[in-house]
Formats: C-alpha cells, sequence, structure tokens
C-alpha cells in the first residue's frame, strides 16, 4: 500500500514528499499549512493543534427530537477531547426517549433550556486546542489543553 495524502506541520519535511502524495490542500508556495478535518477534528497544521468548529443553529430551530439528535450527532469525537461536552448531550437525548417524546413533539420546558444552553456552548468548542505532541527519546514536558466551560 502507498501512502499518500501527507499533511505535516514541518513544511522542509513535506518539500521531500512528491506533490502526488501530499495532501490536495497543501500548496508550500503560498507559505502556510492548510487546516483539515479528520474524523472529526479539525487540525491545524502549522500550529500543530487539534481543535473544533461547529456553530449553534438558527435561533428559530425548533427543538424536537428530530431536530436535536443530528446536531449532537456534527460532533464526532474519537479521542475524547469533549467527552464532557458531549455527555451531557447523550443525557438530555435519553432524557427525551425515557419521557415518551415523539420525534416532532416540542421539548418540555426544562429540556428545552438544557438544550438551549448546550447550543449556546456550541461556539465556545473553538476554545478547546489540544496539542499534538511526539517526542522520541525525550521526556514529553507539556500537553497543553485549553480549558472549556463545561457544566454537569
Amino acid at each position: 500500500m502507498h501512502a499518500r495524502k501527507w499533511l505535516l506541520n514541518s513544511q522542509k519535511v513535506l518539500q521531500k514528499i512528491p506533490k502526488e502524495d501530499r495532501a490536495a490542500e497543501v500548496d508550500l508556495d503560498k507559505g502556510n499549512l492548510p487546516s483539515v478535518k479528520t474524523l472529526g477534528i479539525l487540525r491545524l497544521a502549522e500550529e500543530d493543534l487539534f481543535t473544533y468548529r461547529v456553530s449553534p443553529p438558527e435561533k428559530e430551530y425548533p427543538l424536537t427530537k428530530r431536530n436535536v439528535l443530528p446536531k449532537i450527532a456534527t460532533l464526532f469525537d474519537p479521542m475524547g477531547f469533549l467527552a464532557l461536552y458531549v455527555i451531557r448531550a447523550k443525557v438530555l437525548l435519553q432524557e427525551m426517549w425515557t419521557s415518551g417524546l415523539e420525534w416532532d413533539d416540542l421539548l418540555d420546558q426544562r429540556q428545552a433550556c438544557k438544550a438551549k444552553k448546550w447550543y449556546k456552548e456550541l461556539s465556545e468548542l473553538s476554545d478547546v486546542q489540544v496539542s499534538r505532541c511526539l517526542q522520541l527519546n525525550r521526556e514529553v514536558e507539556t500537553m497543553s489543553l485549553t480549558p472549556l466551560r463545561m457544566h454537569l
């Protein structure tokens, strides 16, 4: 198998990789490296960080089980960086199921309040930045995680 679509945080190393094997977004003539989304996580190659970009729904978004579920599903977090945030949405979804709500029924006041609060915090996910860290033959000294205000 021939590995392709390379994107590194080092332009010097990237120059050694044939152009056809680099990620399509890479243009070394521009002088900066692109940001690419992989498995739901945005990787800022230049800064060597993982982060997220999610926007809250429109204000007039009907709060129904049918509309809440796809917004929760937009957050794919295989590394668990957002686990404390995502679990709140899954608990809310579970409450919707156990309360017997149909797909297009409006949420009750308590559930709607929780959903609105969760939606409002979606825009803050861009504040979560996790440094990718790989150091060979050295002790890892720091791994920074910019905290996100979370309410359980």
